[in-house]
């Protein structure tokens, strides 16, 4: 079992790199905390937050980081919004919905990919629920 405490900081680009392809590929447990967001997402396959006291998992790492972003008062800030070409369409309902379709194929397909082991089966019953209600809402699956 590793424990390892901001492991990124005093290395270079080619150092973290490497860092995180080792500890992905890593047979044993680590427990990471850091604050390299390469290198959480590329070593990493299970995500808690500490918050109000409380331990929690998140089933990835794009909602971990929504939580901090709320636990550090961040989500309730303005957010800058692009400003928009009027040749581009808004997307649509429909297109977010694609969206997040897309999406939660690549965590599925992410995490089938992992070794049986570090594999999250709640997390993959979780996406698999969420296709199936994408997948019916928007008419591919009868």
């Amino acid at each position: 079992m590793l424990l390892l405490d901001e492991p990124s900081n005093h290395l270079d680009m080619q150092g973290k790199a490497e860092l995180g392809q080792a500890l992905h590929g890593f047979e044993g447990g680590c427990l990471l905390v850091s604050h390299d967001r390469d290198l959480i997402e590329t070593a990493c396959n299970r995500y808690w937050v500490v918050a109000d006291g409380q331990l929690e998992e998140w089933p990835d790492a794009a909602s971990a980081y929504a939580r901090l972003s709320l636990e550090d008062g961040l989500a309730s800030l303005p957010v800058a919004r692009l400003e928009t070409s009027p040749l581009a369409p808004a997307q649509t309902d429909v297109d977010l919905q694609l969206e997040r379709l897309c999406e939660l194929e690549q965590l599925l397909a992410e995490d089938l990919a992992r070794k049986p082991r570090h594999q999250k089966p709640s997390s993959q019953l979780a996406w698999q629920a969420e296709l199936e209600r994408l997948n019916q809402s928007l008419g591919i699956t009868s």
